[in-house]
């Protein structure tokens, strides 16, 4: 994945996360399933929110199991003009112009995150969340990509920085 004096960088889902997540979903599922029936003792609401939730959980379930099984089909692509996040549902799409930082924001995951400050709106495909609680961020990098943590946001400030050099630069 070096590709640093190259016009574009891709760095694939990481399998060995991936599966991480996958695992942890699938945990998560006979709770959802426990609350389902539970909650469908309810009543109508009930029995609508545990369904609601169910199909949620199995969602994410499926889109982390084929995000393991295709890792390449998606993760993150930076080019002289921006950068995509693709992932199952869609991708995103940064300009490098627009890009006001980057930096680490720290989740429940065991390393901290990389977000973007993106001034305007992001070029969206498909079904993507962008905006951060709070306004805090517009954007975040997946947590399950094969560079996370400061490496990441170190690759991604080195590219922000190059292509600003290359637009004042005649």
């Amino acid at each position: 994945m070096n590709g640093e004096g190259s016009d574009s960088v891709v760095i694939p889902l990481s399998r060995g996360y991936t599966l991480l997540y996958v695992v942890l979903a699938l945990v998560m599922d006979p709770f959802a399933l426990f609350g389902m029936l539970a909650l469908s003792t309810t009543g109508i609401v009930g029995t609508v929110i545990a369904l609601l939730v169910s199909a949620l959980v199995a969602i994410v379930t499926l889109q982390l199991v084929i995000q393991f099984v295709v890792p390449t089909w998606f993760g993150l692509r930076l080019d002289l003009q921006g950068f995509t996040v693709r992932m199952t549902l869609g991708s995103r799409r940064y300009r490098w112009a627009g890009v006001e930082k980057f930096f680490l924001y720290h989740t429940v995951a065991l390393y901290p995150v990389v977000v973007v400050k993106y001034r305007g709106r992001a070029e969206v495909r498909g079904i993507q969340y962008t905006r951060g609680l709070l306004g805090t961020f517009d954007g975040s990098l997946p947590q399950n990509l094969r560079v996370r943590g400061r490496t990441l946001l170190d690759l991604m400030e080195r590219w922000r920085l190059r292509q600003a050099q290359a637009a004042v630069t005649p």
